[in-house]
C-alpha cells in the first residue's frame, strides 16, 4: 500500500506537523512552498524559499514554488518565479487496476 506524506514547515511561525496518518517511509514526496497572503502577509525571505529548493534539488523531491506572498511582492505571472523559473513539480503516483 503507498501513501503519500506530507510534511508543513512554516518558517515564520515555528509550526511543523506531518500527515495525520503518521510518517510512511523514510522520504517526503512533495515539498510545496509559498509566501502568506492577504492584507496581513508577511514578506518572506528569498533565501528561505532557495534553500527548500536547492534542499529537494539536492534529494530528489518534486518541490512547487506556490506565491512570493506579501503585499506587492510581485504581480502578475511573475510572483511565482524563483531565480528564473516557475517551479511547478509534481509527484509521480502510481495508478493500481484490478
Amino acid at each position: 500500500e503507498e501513501y503519500n506524506r506530507a510534511f508543513v514547515d512554516d518558517a515564520l511561525t515555528g509550526f511543523c506537523a506531518h500527515s495525520a496518518g503518521g510518517w510512511y517511509g523514510e522520504r517526503i514526496d512533495w515539498v510545496i512552498v509559498g509566501g502568506e497572503s492577504g492584507p496581513n502577509a508577511r514578506p518572506m525571505d528569498d533565501e528561505w524559499a532557495r534553500s527548500i529548493r536547492d534542499q529537494c534539488v539536492h534529494a530528489d523531491v518534486p518541490f512547487f514554488f506556490k506565491q512570493w506572498g506579501g503585499r506587492d511582492r510581485h504581480r502578475g505571472h511573475e510572483e511565482a518565479v524563483l531565480d528564473g523559473q516557475l517551479w511547478k513539480q509534481m509527484p509521480s503516483i502510481s495508478i493500481l487496476t484490478t
